[in-house]
């Protein structure tokens, strides 16, 4: 209550928090890729997490949260008055929330457990919805998104020293590389400034930048220079859902010739790596790289997904925030192998969406991925309608690239999480911002005002 109160009163004042909001909000997003450098540093020259590297590891939960508790209080504070302003994406965070609080009385999951397990999904749902309603203008967002995009091609560079530098010293392995325990081709696989563990999520990262600044392509000089620079990132990181990611963005955002390259060297990608193991890893000695262990959470997620095909063992219990601070009792029961690859990933599932469906069942994972179909739907929407101004042709192929990434991101759960903030947020906050900027009935900058 006391919250609602100092929130009811900034409202009712002259101060306008969310122009503050607005702006820590873009410089924030724009840093993100340097979040996990301090902890990777860190753990480079002294073995251990510093507390300082910590809080900015976590830092995109806090502005989540923050966000959560602000727009809680400015329903409260409003009312009814919300809802002339509502995207149909929330009714299906709502559908999604109450299959989740059906899940935890069924199953009798503990509140700490579940509130853990369903702050893992809905964390994800709210930052577009926060970002709508914020209310962003149409110089914000482009703003944002060039900034975004500019230390996006930094990221890439360094990165690309990184590389070099690792075939020469091993000063640069830990940090800019994942090192020699994870080549694939040759090469040492970039992570850059994103840090340790990022070998994967900072080439989905390139990929989001290439095709954010090819949307706003009259904004860069030469740009023909980055493209080339980002895709020998990408090719760098050797990873499978990067370079499948890059391919069929290239086919749903290209025309003519391009599509038919995009699917034919989508296909020799995908037939040499399961026909040869052209990716295997070194990296797991005793338990041959993602394939086994990704096949065993399959099976795994199927036998929880049987038990209550409905609703689910409910939220937190497996994979996730809680399944590494609460261990799961569902791994007792898992293989020795995976049973060993389980505690080196302290609980965490290489599989999103097998976890989704065991955990919250077949109506939360269709409510979940009704939401981002619905938030492609919205975008693509508000792309036509600014299609139909030559002088808005950049926010036309703006809306076009954030709907056709969110196929990135199922390509991405399929081998990973969905919910690192390296490309969640972004993504997120841009949808939020260009949903925001494209209802004209809504006095730009004040989603939030009467």
């Amino acid at each position: 209550m006391e919250i609602i109160h100092i929130m009811s009163s900034l409202y009712h004042s002259d101060f306008d928090i969310t122009k503050i909001v607005r702006y820590f909000s873009i410089y924030f997003i724009v840093l993100i890729p340097f979040q996990n450098l301090p902890r990777t540093l860190s753990l480079k020259f002294s073995g251990i997490v510093s507390p300082y590297s910590k809080i900015i590891l976590y830092s995109d939960e806090v502005l989540t949260i923050f966000l959560f508790i602000m727009l809680s209080s400015w329903i409260a504070i409003r009312g009814r008055a919300t809802h002339k302003n509502n995207t149909p994406i929330i009714y299906f965070l709502i559908l999604f929330v109450f299959t989740c609080f059906v899940a935890l009385f069924i199953n009798h999951i503990g509140m700490y457990r579940w509130s853990l397990g369903i702050y893992d999904y809905i964390k994800i749902l709210t930052i577009p919805i926060a970002f709508y309603w914020l209310g962003f203008s149409r110089n914000e967002l482009k703003k944002a998104i060039l900034w975004f995009v500019n230390v996006g091609i930094i990221v890439v560079i360094i990165g690309l020293i990184g590389e070099i530098l690792a075939h020469f010293t091993d000063s640069v392995v830990g940090v800019l590389v994942r090192g020699e325990s994870g080549m694939r081709l040759g090469l040492f696989r970039i992570t850059s400034v994103a840090g340790i563990g990022s070998w994967n999520y900072v080439g989905i990262y390139a990929v989001f930048i290439f095709w954010l600044m090819h949307a706003f392509k009259d904004n860069f000089k030469f740009i023909k220079l980055y493209s080339i620079l980002i895709i020998l990132f990408i090719l760098c990181t050797v990873s499978r859902q990067t370079w499948i990611a890059f391919f069929v963005l290239l086919f749903f955002l290209s025309k003519g010739k391009y599509r038919f390259y995009s699917l034919l060297l989508l296909g020799i990608i995908i037939g040499i790596d399961y026909g040869f193991g052209l990716f295997d890893s070194k990296t797991i000695a005793e338990f041959s790289g993602g394939y086994e262990f990704r096949q065993e959470t399959y099976k795994m997620c199927w036998n929880l997904f049987t038990k209550n095909p409905v609703f689910g063992v409910g939220p937190g219990m497996i994979g996730g925030i809680s399944a590494q601070r609460l261990w799961s009792p569902y791994y007792l029961h898992a293989p020795p192998d995976m049973m060993w690859f389980l505690e080196k990933m302290h609980g965490e599932l290489d599989q999103f969406w097998g976890r989704l469906f065991a955990d919250t069942g077949f109506l939360g994972g269709i409510f979940f991925i009704g939401f981002f179909v619905m938030l492609g739907k919205e975008l693509l929407n508000q792309s036509s309608k600014f299609n139909e101004n030559k002088e808005d042709k950049n926010l036309a192929e703006l809306g076009k690239v954030l709907s056709a990434f969110i196929l990135a991101l199922f390509i991405m759960g399929t081998a990973g999480g969905v919910s690192a903030s390296l490309i969640i947020f972004p993504f997120m906050a841009f949808s939020g911002m260009y949903l925001s900027i494209s209802h004209s009935s809504i006095p730009q900058g004040y989603n939030l005002k009467p």
